[in-house]
């Protein structure tokens, strides 16, 4: 089987950087080793990186169940993750396997009325006030605390006719995301990566 690590070219591929922006596709090898949207990959196994048809050369170059190492970049910082290459076929069974698990944030949350969300000067009345974190869950790991105030996962954004419920039916469990969220008055984005139910 061929190996598989689980990126494609990410569109906005403009950087002047020596490197290559990546996205990342859910349950393959990358999102395990923690690679994100975005992510400049610079070395694989310690072989620089310039362009896609480098990369490409690295992955069919190794063998499946073979450790990998990427160095790249986020937001300024250099990092390194390794694990173990995979197949493409094995990452579509993990897939199939945990895809049906919906996505579990692990809060209770209210519903403002337009009144309370004005007086707390949210311009967005559709958000999701935290009254609580479970804990060991995903929300906790990713530090929402109560009275944060929930508009957004990644590009979606809360409204008359999206609920935050609705947004995160589009995910499952083990997807990484960006929460947008205000506290006290100041709009920040955490990092999350969604649990199950079951656990």
């Amino acid at each position: 089987p061929d190996p598989f690590l689980g990126i494609t070219p990410h569109e906005e591929n403009n950087n002047k950087k020596p490197g290559v922006l990546v996205n990342v596709i859910n349950y393959s090898a990358a999102a395990e080793m923690g690679l994100q949207d975005g992510d400049l990959i610079t070395a694989i196994n310690d072989t620089p990186m310039i362009d896609w048809k480098d990369i490409e050369i690295a992955i069919n170059n190794m063998k499946v169940g073979e450790q990998i190492e990427v160095a790249f970049e986020r937001a300024g910082q250099s990092m390194t993750k390794s694990t173990n290459i995979r197949s493409y076929e094995e990452t579509q069974e993990i897939r199939k396997n945990k895809k049906y698990e919906k996505a579990f944030m692990g809060i209770n949350f209210a519903q403002l009325s337009k009144e309370k969300a004005r007086k707390l000067g949210f311009d967005n009345p559709y958000g999701s006030y935290v009254t609580a974190v479970i804990p060991n869950t995903a929300a906790e790991k990713a530090g929402i605390q109560p009275f944060d105030y929930l508009f957004g996962v990644d590009e979606y954004r809360v409204g008359e006719s999206q609920s935050l419920g609705a947004i995160l039916s589009k995910y499952s469990a083990g997807d990484m995301a960006k929460i947008s969220l205000i506290r006290k008055g100041e709009i920040k984005k955490l990092d999350i990566t969604f649990g199950r139910k079951s656990d």
